[in-house]
């Protein structure tokens, strides 16, 4: 049908239907399933709307669930919302070519078939929200180009799921020389779960930008050579993988990067986030091209075996960065510091949380020889543990001197008081210690 408008209302099944030039679909507590052979459960061209709602579903066995597409070589895309309800395909959920758009709304979306694609994006926008899902055999999400347009492919996802049964989550892969460009929101909650333990995977000359917002994410980022794939990470963004070939990593304020293993990044831009070195009994090496900003980078060291973790820039550095080393073994040997930063060049500055690192009872510094930091192997005083230690040692000494002064002062009370042997009386003492490590004041109540 063209330029005409179709609703299907409660209980209503119905077999493939499909709408052209500006058209309106509306499935509302219905089902639509595609006859045997038939390659779209629903498709719409030229600026046409569907909109699926209250728990209606639309399935194909053998081919797509919807295609939104365009009229050829027009801009006039399609859009499709599906709220509360289901779209299932075999080859691919959700089809969207040029200038078309995906709304979901606490909606499922699933390609059943191996090699399948839950949503298919060829230079068109998918947002998904509220608790939405989509599922495909090989990726979640695919996008790609049309033809010879230039138009940035968008997918936003909104405390929703992607994920790809037995690839990546999202897969920005398109036909050899026919490079993609896309743009990836993942924000408030949503999360991105794969196969092959890729998050992201960008081949064939694509440029990729994915920016997490609040979302926890474990996997890696995967850019095959010749394309481009660039990592933002804020506010309470939490990344555990590897980035491998990415361009840039940008650590913003809540936001962290843990590793898994020796890992690489092109630019490495800290505006207030954190870099983790993995788990305490591992250590790894951090190589990038170069660092500006001022970020937190969380590492490890051994003392005993001089293992540590390594921030390596082989570039230029720049900013102020903070350094949070947690330490095991007993003692720095001396003479024997523990590189724990490498620059080529540049004026970064680095600094220990806390100005000092705990080891055994001892406490060490951090110190500067070229564009290199140490762990210097002079001793800094007692660590903090020792100090607690010896604080346990004065503690004894001083309560013994309160009660001595309580002591003392009630029996002259009694002692010499006229009225001691008249009546019940009494009278109450205090004191207030304050103890720090390097004070102590008293206070008499």
């Amino acid at each position: 049908m063209d330029n005409a408008g179709l609703t299907l209302q409660a209980g209503t099944r119905a077999l493939d239907i499909s709408a052209g030039r500006q058209s309106t679909i509306v499935i509302d507590r219905s089902q639509v399933t595609a006859r045997p052979g038939v390659l779209q459960a629903i498709v719409a061209t030229g600026a046409s709307s569907i909109l699926i709602t209250n728990n209606s579903t639309v399935s194909n066995a053998n081919g797509v669930g919807v295609t939104v597409t365009r009229t050829t070589t027009g801009t006039d895309g399609s859009s499709v919302t599906v709220r509360d309800s289901s779209v299932v395909g075999s080859t691919r959920g959700i089809n969207a070519a040029g200038y078309s758009t995906v709304n979901l709304d606490n909606a499922r979306v699933e390609a059943t078939a191996a090699n399948g694609h839950g949503v298919v994006l060829l230079n068109a926008q998918a947002v998904a929200r509220n608790n939405s899902t989509i599922v495909g055999g090989e990726s979640g999400v695919n996008l790609r180009t049309e033809g010879g347009l230039t138009r940035t492919a968008s997918l936003i996802l909104d405390n929703s799921v992607v994920q790809g049964r037995t690839g990546p989550a999202i897969l920005v892969n398109p036909p050899v020389n026919n490079a993609t460009m896309a743009d990836i929101q993942v924000l408030n909650g949503s999360n991105l779960l794969s196969g092959n333990g890729v998050l992201l995977q960008v081949d064939n000359n694509s440029t990729a930008n994915m920016n997490v917002d609040n979302s926890t994410l474990v996997g890696d980022v995967v850019v095959s050579a010749g394309s481009t794939g660039t990592v933002q990470l804020n506010n309470n963004a939490l990344l555990t993988g590897q980035l491998r070939n990415v361009a840039q990593l940008d650590a913003n304020t809540g936001g962290k990067w843990m590793l898994v293993g020796d890992s690489e990044v092109g630019a490495l831009r800290m505006a207030g986030g954190a870099v983790e070195f993995g788990a305490p009994s591992r250590f790894f090496q951090l190589n990038t091209n170069s660092l500006a900003g001022n970020g937190t980078f969380i590492m490890h060291t051994n003392f005993n075996t001089g293992e540590t973790d390594l921030l390596n820039v082989n570039g230029n550095a720049e900013g102020n960065h903070q350094l949070l080393i947690a330490a095991s073994g007993n003692e720095l040997a001396v003479g024997e510091p523990i590189k724990v930063v490498h620059t080529q060049s540049g004026g970064a500055r680095f600094g220990l949380v806390g100005n000092t690192v705990d080891v055994g009872a001892f406490a060490y510094g951090l110190k500067q020889e070229g564009t290199d930091w140490y762990l210097d192997p002079a001793r800094k005083g007692p660590s903090t543990s020792a100090q607690a230690v010896l604080a346990l040692f004065n503690a004894a000494p001083t309560v013994l001197l309160a009660e001595t002064n309580i002591l003392r002062t009630r029996m002259g009370e009694l002692r010499f008081s006229e009225g001691k042997s008249q009546g019940l009386w009494m009278r109450s003492y205090g004191n207030k210690y304050d103890v720090a490590a390097n004070s102590l004041s008293v206070v008499h109540i």
